[in-house]
This record gives structure tokens, sequence and C-alpha cells, in this order.
């Protein structure tokens, strides 16, 4: 009996260790090479690592450079800068992401990693040409360990010059950027376009706005925004800093920010803490949609110029007033380069009516920001309501 079951027990360990897995495919996170970032460029003709041509594939050449994480470089020691030790950057040239991934494959003593990726950053000229962000995305879409919530950014000039950007508070330029795209207390860019978004908007081909940053003098700076075609999946204009406000208002995001104006002669600097917006659509015409939008806004009184005295109703009231008719006048004037100039709906116009409207949406859809471009034919009629909650602490700052 004794035999029987230390024979059974055998069989059994046996058993457990054909179905075990145990950690046979383990790589030790110091055999890592972390990439937090990565930018997208035109090719330049010539390169490090340039990949050799491939006939019929030069038209679809980048410029590929990523940030890899130097990991003793991140505790201690001074900030990180392109020639210390909390980063490195590996630039070439390839005809795909995943020929220039098995370049960095070759050239790295530690594999690239990319679970830990920030940021992508695409150039103007990368966004507008071939099939724009759905070919620059394809490599980060199907791969298995790329998270969804990775920004998306549109660089203007070369989207490289971006990793080399010196921060006083980062020691990664890629942690700088994601920082400053996920932070909403700017009406004066859009909210960070995720990858998992974008996807979705390729999938539906919806247009949509991404977030555009500029280098200069190794800074960076997020504003303004870039429409891209839901169709071509290319970059078809730019909003720039006033017209994303506008946007924003209307499409009722959680963007905080301010805005400036004048009124009765002075110069009146608002804190805008919250904004709402409700749409409703007169589609009798499908030719000639009638979009009425709500937009309330609360506000504070950040700075004025001049003696206006806010311990008076009459003055809040009519700066209420005036800050009523900057903010529609700003989304007056989005609404106009979006129907006049880059005719496609950065609006979000089409997602009201494919939702509240479906019969009609389903007339009308190829020939909305295609074909007979009924954008440009529509009308939208926005009424803005101001809330003052605080004029500051005090009532006056000088007599």
């Amino acid at each position: 009996m004794a035999k029987r079951c230390r024979l059974l027990a055998l069989v059994g360990a046996m058993a457990m260790a054909c179905v075990m897995t145990g950690c046979w495919d383990r790589v030790e996170i110091n055999n890592r090479g972390f990439v937090t970032g990565i930018s997208i460029d035109a090719p330049t003709g010539s390169g490090e690592g340039e990949a050799a041509s491939v006939s019929g594939l030069t038209a679809s050449f980048y410029r590929i450079c990523y940030q890899i994480v130097v990991p003793g470089g991140q505790s201690g020691g001074s900030e990180g800068s392109a020639g210390g030790t909390s980063f490195s950057n590996l630039c070439g040239e390839a005809v795909s992401l995943a020929a220039f991934h098995q370049f960095a494959t070759d050239k790295l003593s530690r594999s690239p990693f990319y679970d830990h990726l920030k940021v992508i950053l695409i150039s103007h000229r990368v966004a507008r040409e071939g099939d724009g962000l759905a070919d620059a995305l394809d490599f980060f879409l199907r791969g298995s360990g790329i998270r969804r919530s990775i920004k998306i950014l549109i660089a203007k000039g070369n989207a490289a010059e971006a990793l080399n950007a010196e921060s006083p508070n980062e020691r990664l330029p890629t942690s700088d950027i994601e920082s400053i795209a996920s932070n909403r207390n700017s009406l004066e860019k859009p909210p960070a376009s995720r990858i998992g978004y974008i996807h979705e908007r390729l999938m539906n081909e919806t247009s949509y706005v991404v977030q555009v940053l500029e280098t200069a003098h190794k800074s960076v700076q997020v504003s303004g925004s870039a429409v891209i075609d839901g169709k071509t999946n290319r970059e078809a204009g730019t909003l720039d800093e006033r017209q994303t406000a506008g946007r924003n208002f209307l499409y009722g995001s959680k963007m905080r920010g301010s805005i400036t104006f004048k009124c009765q002669g002075e110069r009146v600097s608002l804190s805008v803490y919250e904004t709402k917006s409700s749409m409703r659509a007169d589609v009798r015409d499908p030719a000639h949609i009638v979009f009425g939008v709500n937009v309330r806004s609360v506000v504070t009184v950040r700075e004025i110029t001049g003696s206006l005295d806010l311990s008076k109703p009459a003055v809040i009231k009519k700066i209420q007033a005036c800050a009523e008719s900057e903010i529609e006048s700003t989304i007056e004037d989005a609404v106009s380069v979006v129907q006049r100039d880059i005719r496609k709906d950065a609006l979000g116009l089409d997602e009201y009516l494919q939702q509240r409207h479906y019969r009609t949406w389903k007339k009308i859809a190829n020939d909305w920001d295609h074909g007979k471009y009924l954008l440009s034919g529509c009308i939208v009629k926005p009424r803005v309501s101001v809330n003052v909650r605080q004029a500051g602490i005090v009532d006056k700052s000088e007599r």
C-alpha cells in the first residue's frame, strides 16, 4: 500500500511538472529597454541606422526616435538632459515602425519594452501624408503590451526636438510632455488624445482633434489643435488657441482656464471653473440643419484693471454680459473656421445627429463633411450664460 501511495505521488508530481509553465519566458527588469517616448518624423534622406531601401516603400520612410530610460540615472544626481544619464535617444530611418523596432533590438543591449510608453509625437508632415495617423499608429495599435492611455500629439516642425527638451520639474522630457498634455487647466488645448480614443475614431471614420505640440529653445508648449479627417485619417487643418477655446466651450469639455476681454474700457480676466453645454437640432431641412447650443460657465474674477467696483451688482452683471459676448465670439470663430476653411467636423455635431436624429443622419452621413459638404450649410446658434461665483477676497485693490 505504501509503495502504491509513493507511486501515485510520483506520477502526480510528474503530471504537475508537465502542466506548470513556471517562468520560462521571464525577462529580468535590468535587461529591458524601457521606451517612454517615440517621435515620428518624415525622413531627412539619410541618417544613422537608416534602413535599406525597399522597392515601392520609399515614400513610407519614417525618421523615428526612441527615448529610452537609463535606470541608474533616475535616482539622485542632476536633472536629466540629452547629454546626461537619465535617458538616451536612439534615432534612425526605417520603412516602418516594425523595421525600426528590429533595428533598435539589434542596436541596443536591452530589447525595447513598450509597457511604459507615455507619449507618441507625430510631425505635421507625417500626419498629412499617406494614411496619416492610421499608418503611423498601426504598429502600436496591434501590440499586445501597449496601453490604451498613451498620449498622441501632433508636433510642429521636427517632432524629435521635443525629446531633447529641458524641464525644471521632470527628469524625462516625455514625462514633462505627458504632464502638460494631461493638465486640464487650459482652454487653449483640447483634452489629451489617447491612443484608445483615436483607435475608436479610426474605426468609426469620424473626424476629431489632437493636441498640438511646439518646441522652441528646448522648451515645449502644448496649445491649439490639429483636425484629423475621419475618412482619410490625415490632418485637414489646425485650430489656433482662441478657436480651440471656442470649440471647448461648444463641446462642453471639462477643461479649465482663463479668458481675458475688455469691459467698460477696462481689462478683465476670469478663471473658468466649469463649463457645460447642451444641444438641440432642427433637422426639418437636412441641407440646412440649425443647431441651438446652450453653454453655461461658472467663473471667478481673476484680475481687473482700472477702478471697477465689484461690490456693486450692476458691475458684476456687466462683467457677466461682457463675458457671455466674448465666449459667443470665440465659439462663432471656431465654427466659422471649421465650416469654411477646414470643412471637417471637429465640433461633435455629427455625434449629436447620430445619437439623437439617427434617421436623418443616415441620409446625410456620406455628404456631411465629404461629398456635398452639408456641414458648411448648417447653422450653429450659441447661447451663453455666465455665473460669476466669486469676485475675489477684496472688493478693491486701489483707491
